[in-house]
């Protein structure tokens, strides 16, 4: 009799643990379903953005968007040619140990404009220039770190258009609408630009002598030999895609037929920075999930073996 009782105690202990693990079941179910739905909308979302993954000439860039126009719905690509302040002041920035940075100092090499610089010297450098086709796609402005205060931005069809922060535009009196030179520091020209807006940066370590401006505009400040007769090198080279479906198919047909990627040792990829960056809060829950999923199964499979296996005339009278 008591061997009975006791047989029937362990059969309703595992039938209350098998409960528990069903109700885990669909507990960890109803976390995962939306998170992976969620992810998954993402990554089809986001798969429209692809990227070339090295630093590439300008004409193979071109290339690419005019001959996969299908495809492709807007591109960016950025160029950083050093300048300087000429006649204007500019704002000091300290570097990680708080020391005061006058300069940029930038070194020529046998890839830059060395024969310009007698003897090699190093090129003062005091503003640093960001030069894209496109300003909706500079780094910050979709987070809106990087915000215009006054006046507007620029595309690629703007011409001698700049933004300066709102730090520099004070301290030189600036404003929108003026014109302004910076000093080309390979030839020492300087630059007329027409200021069109003047921005903000929310980061701490943001420099203030940052000036945006458009492709064109920011190729006046390259040397001879970084111009190339106009094929000069472009770095961070997106392409944005009308339907992320045609990735796949877009990247195949561009790594294979623009064989200047090849000659470059580069090739388009799918640009997955901006999908690790939403997706990462998610994982760990989804992994949670995930792991309570194959838990409770395992759990809810073992208690029916065990105690079919350990009490079999028990479970078939329970089953009558």
């Amino acid at each position: 009799m008591k061997e009975k009782m006791f047989k029937q105690d362990w059969f309703k202990v595992s039938a209350l643990i098998f409960l528990a693990m069903v109700v885990v079941f669909f507990v960890a179910l109803a976390i995962k379903i939306p998170i992976s739905d969620r992810i998954n909308y993402l990554k089809s979302s986001l798969g429209a953005t692809v990227l070339i993954e090295n630093d590439i000439n300008v004409k193979t860039a071109d290339k690419i968007t005019s001959t996969y126009s299908d495809y492709i719905k807007s591109y960016s690509y950025e160029i950083y040619p050093p300048a300087n302040s000429g006649e204007l002041d500019f704002i000091e920035v300290t570097d990680a140990d708080g020391n005061l940075i006058d300069a940029i100092k930038m070194v020529g090499d046998e890839n830059s404009d060395s024969e310009l610089l007698p003897d090699n010297p190093a090129i003062d450098s005091n503003i640093a220039i960001l030069g894209i086709n496109i300003y909706a796609y500079i780094d910050g402005t979709e987070n809106q770190t990087i915000a215009i205060k006054d006046g507007t931005s620029f595309d690629e069809n703007s011409k001698s258009s700049a933004l300066v922060s709102s730090e520099f535009a004070e301290l030189n009196s600036l404003k929108v609408g003026d014109i302004f030179d910076l000093r080309n520091v390979y030839t020492q020209e300087l630059i007329p630009l027409t200021l069109v807006g003047i921005y903000k940066n929310s980061k701490a370590d943001a420099n203030p002598n940052t000036v945006f401006m458009d492709i064109d505009s920011a190729t006046k400040f390259l040397g001879p030999n970084s111009y190339n007769d106009g094929n000069y090198t472009v770095s961070n080279v997106y392409y944005y895609l009308f339907d992320s479906s045609q990735a796949k198919e877009f990247i195949d047909k561009a790594n294979t037929e623009i064989t200047e990627l090849a000659e470059n040792d580069s090739e388009i990829i799918i640009d997955t920075s901006e999908y690790n960056q939403l997706t990462s809060p998610l994982q760990p829950m989804n992994i949670f999930s995930t792991i309570m999923l194959v838990i409770s199964i395992i759990t809810m499979i073992s208690i029916i073996i065990f105690v079919i296996r350990k009490y079999p005339s028990l479970y078939r009278s329970e089953l009558n």
